[in-house]
């Protein structure tokens, strides 16, 4: 169907140069300037209509689905709102890892001390355990 309303354009253009042309040669003939700018914009206005056909001819009826609007384009990226959710969302992983490696290390900590006593701790340890306590405490 589509291609059918193209070709009825072509046609309808090619004659409309046409008769132009002959609209042209007769305003030039009569030395009639009216004419010849009559003729002069149904050229133009020919021309301009057939570049338009062959940028439509070039993306098929499927490239854009108008009921969408600006998210019908295929190449269109995601909306702000999901790119800030997903934002959140990676943060969100993050922390969550974060807290699972921190709580990794302090059951490590309390591992050792069950093993070998407190006095077996670093002081790079102790302060780990004393942070988890903080934490802790400022959650509740």
């Amino acid at each position: 169907m589509e291609a059918g309303i193209q070709a009825v354009d072509d046609d309808r253009d090619q004659l409309g140069t046409f008769v132009a042309v002959v609209v042209g040669a007769y305003a030039f003939y009569s030395h009639n300037t009216i004419l010849e700018t009559i003729a002069l914009f149904g050229g133009v206005t020919c021309f301009m209509q057939r570049r338009a056909l062959a940028l439509l001819e070039d993306e098929p009826a499927w490239a854009y689905d108008t009921d969408k609007g600006h998210k019908g384009f295929k190449d269109a990226g995601p909306s702000p709102q999901q790119v800030a959710a997903d934002k959140a969302y990676q943060a969100a992983l993050k922390r969550q890892q974060k807290e699972r490696d921190e709580q990794a290390e302090v059951d490590r900590i309390l591992g050792k001390i069950r093993e070998k006593g407190m006095q077996s701790l670093s002081w790079r340890e102790k302060a780990t355990l004393k942070d988890a306590t903080e934490r802790t405490r400022g959650k509740d």
